[in-house]
């Protein structure tokens, strides 16, 4: 088995937090305007036979460069974030009475659209990893060590707080669910380990004067990511990102949100600011 190492991929730094909303449970409880400025996201590849290249967002970026000679992409720009719930897939957000303590409605969340859909409720964006057909030798390609969401200041108590309340969905558009139609969750991971880890889904569960239930035994990885010398080390941690054993390139997409039934979505942690980096290594047989 070989491994390459691509370094440090993709990170994205987030340089203010949560100003956002009320009701029961963990939800926040002021006014209802979340913000989190986006300042950058840097994608490069250090090696030969992957090349990586932004494809779209639901989001706005400001700025978006691609440099040839080192194979590396730049997003930029400043979006509003929300809390919000969900599994990645399908994401939901309460609309609210005027007391603020009950739910008149469940919202869905966009999750496909043009650019500057999501903006106010979440970070996505979607890259193409794409295998040189002239290498002929087939990858896999992982997240590896130091991957992951991050406080931006790990000296500010806001900043390390709110990361405990985020989640990450890698999602893969190359492959559907035959059942469902919907794309491929890779997996869907949280900072930190959750006893009663839970989203919210329209259901029949009573919540103020709507009805929707709270999904319970969701499946999140919150171990660490690894860096592996072999594809069945690495499958160990997390399944791979892309397969490109036989194709030359797939697309996957990354979201990143507040999510609101989270314990730690709570008043103190509004503002808080995190980064989250991701290191993408190949593993070939």
């Amino acid at each position: 088995m070989k491994k390459r190492n691509l370094g440090q991929v993709l990170t994205i730094l987030f340089i203010s937090g949560m100003m956002t909303t009320a009701g029961t449970l963990a939800w926040f409880q002021t006014v209802r305007n979340a913000e989190i400025s986006f300042k950058s996201a840097s994608v490069y590849s250090a090696s030969s036979d992957l090349i990586i290249n932004f494809k779209s967002s639901l989001n706005t970026f400001t700025s978006n460069v691609k440099d040839t000679n080192d194979n590396s992409i730049t997003l930029g720009g400043s979006l509003k974030v929300t809390d919000i719930s969900g599994d990645g897939i399908n994401l939901y957000k309460p609309i609210w009475s005027a007391t603020n303590d009950i739910a008149q409605e469940i919202q869905d969340v966009p999750t496909t659209g043009a650019a500057g859909v999501t903006n106010g409720y979440y970070i996505d964006f979607t890259v193409t990893l794409e295998r040189l057909a002239s290498v002929g030798e087939g990858v896999k390609v992982y997240l590896g060590a130091g991957s992951g969401i991050f406080p931006k200041n790990p000296l500010v108590t806001k900043d390390v707080e709110i990361v405990k309340a985020t989640r990450l969905a890698v999602i893969n558009y190359d492959d559907y669910d035959s059942e469902t139609g919907n794309p491929e969750l890779v997996f869907l991971h949280a900072p930190v380990a959750e006893s009663n880890p839970t989203y919210l889904i329209p259901g029949t569960g009573a919540y103020g004067t709507t009805t929707h239930a709270f999904a319970t035994g969701v499946t999140l990885k919150t171990n660490a990511f690894i860096t592996a010398p072999t594809i069945a080390a690495s499958e160990v941690a997390y399944p791979a990102i892309a397969d490109l054993m036989t194709e030359t390139s797939e697309d996957v997409t990354f979201r990143v949100w507040v999510e609101g039934t989270d314990v730690d979505t709570k008043n103190e942690n509004i503002l808080g600011a995190f980064a989250i980096v991701l290191n993408l290594y190949s593993v070939a047989e």
